[in-house]
């Protein structure tokens, strides 16, 4: 989850190909990773919190990880001054609500 710096899979893909190449060869096969990435270019934290199509995709998928790379947008718009924490935890219970057996990891 994320906005523009992660936009539709250019660094993903490739990497996650490589990992199943990789993986394939060493395990014959039996592990694979699928790499599934949710971004709206310009996007804060408070911008998540009523997307029905990311809704969709954390009940769906059943992500086992998920990379939540958010913040810069909330520090260049001066939205991370009021109630940032707040916004950041609201997104996170989000995720575990919808994809509890899922970890999070955050970056900015």
């Amino acid at each position: 989850i994320g906005d523009s710096h992660i936009k539709s899979g250019y660094f993903s893909q490739p990497f996650m190909e490589k990992l199943n190449a990789y993986y394939a060869q060493k395990y014959k096969g039996n592990l694979f990773f699928n790499f599934q990435f949710f971004c709206k270019t310009g996007t804060k934290y408070s911008d998540y919190n009523d997307l029905a199509e990311l809704d969709e995709q954390l009940i769906t998928e059943k992500p086992d990880l998920v990379i939540v790379s958010l913040g810069t947008n909330d520090a260049f718009s001066g939205s991370a001054r009021v109630n940032f924490y707040e916004k950041v935890n609201h997104l996170v219970t989000k995720i575990k609500t919808l994809s509890p057996g899922a970890s999070i990891l955050l970056t900015t």
